[in-house]
């Protein structure tokens, strides 16, 4: 297997493992895990108290709204990394989610949570991914540029 290809896959499964472990914590609390965070962020904007952060707090309702972006996005980009044509595109996506990634950092300063485990290895698995294809050989990527 190739090395671009063994990194793209085990950036995968490193994204994947990252959601049922702990990704968050709270003193006194038990530690949220990763899928839950996704969830959360992606529907809270869409509800009742969302639209009311909007009025009262629109810099935490923005940035919410971006860390629930994320995973979506990531998503289409690892769905386009190996079609050839698509990699202007992927270059894009990449840029918009290593910029959203510490959007997330805000969130958790504003919830008043902590990082665990599950959102490093949730990072690292998403940077696996995204770079993968920049270890394909130089003749395979002149290929993808027609």
């Amino acid at each position: 297997m190739r090395i671009y290809r063994l990194l793209f896959w085990l950036g995968f499964l490193l994204y994947v493992i990252a959601f049922f472990l702990p990704a968050v914590f709270e003193t006194g609390v038990a530690p949220l895990r990763g899928y839950y965070c996704a969830l959360i962020t992606l529907v809270q904007v869409w509800t009742r108290e969302g639209w009311s952060l909007l009025r009262e707090e629109p810099f935490n309702y923005i940035s919410l709204a971006i860390s629930g972006w994320i995973n979506p996005l990531f998503l289409v980009s690892a769905i386009l990394i190996p079609i050839r044509k698509a990699q202007r595109a992927v270059g894009i996506l990449r840029t918009m989610i290593l910029v959203m990634i510490p959007v997330c950092w805000i969130v958790f300063h504003n919830v008043k949570v902590r990082p665990r485990e599950g959102h490093f290895l949730w990072v690292m698995g998403m940077v696996l991914v995204l770079f993968s294809n920049k270890f394909r050989p130089a003749l395979e990527k002149s290929n993808t540029k027609t």
